[in-house]
């Protein structure tokens, strides 16, 4: 018996719009906006039932308007009512089966308390012991395509692995006044997103600041810093121009916005890279203690990357708070800006024409 025949009678009712499915991911933005090739399957397979996603309220607007519901769960708040509350939603939307990248072994047990039949998740991880169905969790494939493989039990349809945002009007828009404001021209300066929660994934200021003055004096490129409230005094420091440090005035959305009026985007492994993909913007990834085996470098023309050959790399498949050996990682200091200079020259250049 085949996956699709096991599950033949859920999928009919999907079909059907009689039952209804749940996406669960409550990690971080980047993981949710690699959430987002998921729903765009889900609901191009299944377009007439009801679809839901649990996120944490940072991610809310990545995945607003690819479902019909938005459950949140602020995991800030740690204690068992915000997962009581969570469980009574989920129970209230009633979903038939949820896909579940998210591995923790309190979002499989979670989705077992709120009574959901069919559960799909990856067979890594503490969750899955509560997972009534198991798919492979391939090491080494793109995150985006990684998820879509959750769908396989109940479908066979091929489909895009890369992420892709909409933006809103009211974001572009947002976008627009901010670019007349700071007298930004489409395709006249550059974004880079410096700050990570993990010290091992996070490019020095000084290196950001040195790319900065060279992208100005030689190419005439003005460097902007995106980031939250927390990444002000980053971004403060890796900006050559204090009013072009945005750090908490722009939402994800609006920063992937801004991302696709640039000529490109400078970001260590982290969600602002993800965003950057999910725009098609030119990118360049910085590897310093994760590396693209893991999943998180996505196949595109648009896309490269930097990451320096040493015996200690990769340390981490999701970045460290400190480097195990170093004061400062040896595997970011010694990535250079000329370095980077280098592989987006002919980005840059005043005679190529960006797309």
């Amino acid at each position: 018996m085949s996956q699709t025949d096991e599950f033949s009678g859920l999928v009919n009712s999907l079909v059907d719009g009689r039952s209804s499915i749940l996406v669960y991911q409550t990690a971080f933005l980047g993981d949710v906006v690699l959430l987002t090739p998921l729903l765009r399957a889900i609901r191009a397979a299944f377009p007439r039932a009801p679809l839901g996603a649990v996120v944490i309220p940072q991610c809310r607007e990545v995945v607003e308007g690819l479902v019909d519901q938005v459950i949140l769960i602020d995991k800030r708040g740690g204690n068992g009512e915000v997962y009581s509350q969570a469980i009574e939603k989920i129970k209230a939307f009633a979903p038939d089966v949820a896909f579940i990248p998210h591995r923790s072994i309190r979002s499989g047990r979670l989705l077992k308390l709120a009574g959901i039949p069919v559960r799909i998740g990856f067979d890594k991880g503490g969750g899955s012991y509560w997972h009534t169905k198991k798919v492979h969790y391939q090491e080494g494939l793109y995150e985006g395509e990684r998820n879509l493989a959750l769908l396989s039990p109940l479908t066979l349809q091929k489909s895009s692995s890369l992420p892709t945002l909409n933006i809103s009007p009211q974001s572009e828009q947002n976008v627009m006044l901010l670019m007349d404001k700071l007298a930004l021209c489409e395709r006249e300066f550059v974004v880079i997103a410096p700050a990570s929660v993990w010290k091992t994934k996070t490019w020095s200021s000084s290196h950001y600041r040195d790319l900065g003055e060279q992208l100005l004096i030689n190419f005439g490129l003005k460097t902007v810093a995106v980031g939250g409230k927390e990444d002000f005094a980053v971004c403060e420091s890796s900006v050559v121009t204090a009013d072009l440090n945005l750090a908490g005035q722009l939402s994800p959305l609006e920063s992937a916005g801004l991302m696709s009026k640039s000529r490109l985007v400078v970001s260590g492994d982290s969600a602002a890279a993800h965003l950057a993909t999910g725009v098609g913007a030119k990118q360049v990834i910085i590897f310093g203690s994760t590396a693209p085996r893991y999943g998180f470098l996505p196949s595109s023309v648009n896309v490269r990357a930097v990451g320096l050959d040493l015996w200690c790399r990769p340390c981490s498949d999701h970045g460290r708070r400190k480097c195990p050996l170093h004061i400062e990682p040896e595997c970011l200091e010694q990535i250079t800006h000329k370095m980077v200079l280098s592989m987006i020259s002919d980005w840059v250049a005043p005679n190529i024409e960006s797309s």
